[in-house]
Parts: structure tokens; C-alpha cells; sequence
């Protein structure tokens, strides 16, 4: 469906307010204009929808599950802000599933995705260990562990709990570890039983 953007524009500014006055209608309505104004979604997330609904948690989670980008704007504060973001991972992933689907002939590159993605996750997580234990347990993006490594505290590295941890999922985690963790040898005997 071909989109005329200055009347889609005018459309969603001229909806009544009244729609907004109830979560259910609220998500109702945001569902359909994800739909059927794919095209121009960073308007509809950021111009249109009320500032309000991306602090509220069930709203939050349910415009995951529509559109990942939409994690940029949900806030922090919400007691299940990880969750929030787990479920836009989930929906980053039926994003590229559809689009190698849609065009298998074209070269999609996971790790630019997932770049973007980790730019939009809030940077009080970059050393929730938890947190970042669960990502890397995300099985689709086994290959590109790297771009989380990249983001998280580089304190981390100097973690040892936290690279145990980590080995346990990843075994090259050896060249990511700080050079005086590299030096220590029972840290090493530890870290060699886990990986066996």
C-alpha cells in the first residue's frame, strides 16, 4: 500500500484525544498505526504517542512486541525496564527473520542491527551483570557477542565472577579480560574448569 505521508501526518494529529484516555484503546490504536504506517513508525512512536505511555509498563511491553525501535523512547524507570528491552530484542529478531524472508537475494548484516539496537538500551545497564548474562544467552545473536562486549562496563573486565560467568556462555571471552586478570594463574585454573 502506497502511503501518502502528508495525509497519514494529518490523520494522526487530528485524532481525538479521547482515544488516549484509556490504555486499551491507546494500545489498540497504536497497533494499527504501526501497521499500516510502517513507513513513517519513528513518527507515529515519537510525534504521536503521548509521552506518558512509555512510562507506562504494559503499554511498553506490548509496543515491543510491534516495533523495536520504540525502545528509544521507553523510560528506565519502569521495575521491568530489562524485560521491556528482551522483548524488543525478540522483536528485533522476527524484524531480520522478515526481511530474509522478504528478500533472501540481499546481504543483512546482524551486527549492524544489533549495533543499533544496543545504542537505545539505557546505559544504567552497562554493568547489570544479570542483565548482560541474559543477552548473551539470546541464542540468535551467538555470532556477534562482540558488539555487546563493546557496549558493556569496561569495568567488567576486571570482574572475576562476572567473566566466570561469562565463560561459562562464551569461551573466547580470554581476549576480552583485562591483561592483570590474563596474569593471574589461579584465576586461570579457575576459569579453565569452567570452560571444559
Amino acid at each position: 500500500m502506497d502511503i501518502d505521508f502528508d495525509e497519514a501526518q494529518e490523520f494522526l494529529q487530528n485524532l481525538d484525544e479521547i482515544f488516549w484516555e484509556n490504555n486499551f484503546y491507546s494500545i489498540s490504536l497504536i497497533n494499527t498505526m504501526l501497521y499500516y504506517f510502517y513507513e513513517m513508525d519513528d513518527y507515529v512512536l515519537e510525534g504521536f504517542i503521548p509521552s506518558y505511555l512509555w512510562e507506562d509498563e504494559q503499554a511498553a511491553l506490548y509496543i515491543m512486541t510491534l516495533d523495536y525501535t520504540g525502545l528509544r523512547y521507553v523510560s528506565d524507570k519502569l521495575n521491568n525496564y530489562r524485560k521491556i528491552v528482551l522483548y524488543a530484542l525478540s522483536n528485533l529478531e522476527e524484524k531480520i527473520e522478515e526481511s530474509y524472508n522478504n528478500f533472501p537475494a540481499l546481504p543483512w548484516d546482524n551486527r549492524k542491527y544489533l549495533k543499533w539496537f544496543m545504542k537505545d538500551i539505557s546505559k544504567s545497564l552497562k554493568n547489570d551483570k544479570e542483565f548482560i548474562l541474559q543477552l548473551l544467552s539470546y541464542n540468535y545473536f551467538i555470532n556477534e557477542f562482540d558488539v555487546i562486549y563493546d557496549w558493556i562496563d569496561e569495568e567488567l573486565w576486571y570482574d572475576k565472577e562476572f567473566i566466570i560467568d561469562v565463560a561459562a556462555i562464551d569461551e573466547d571471552i580470554l581476549n576480552r579480560m583485562s591483561n592483570k586478570l590474563k596474569k593471574d594463574v589461579e584465576f586461570l585454573e579457575e576459569l579453565e574448569k569452567v570452560m571444559k
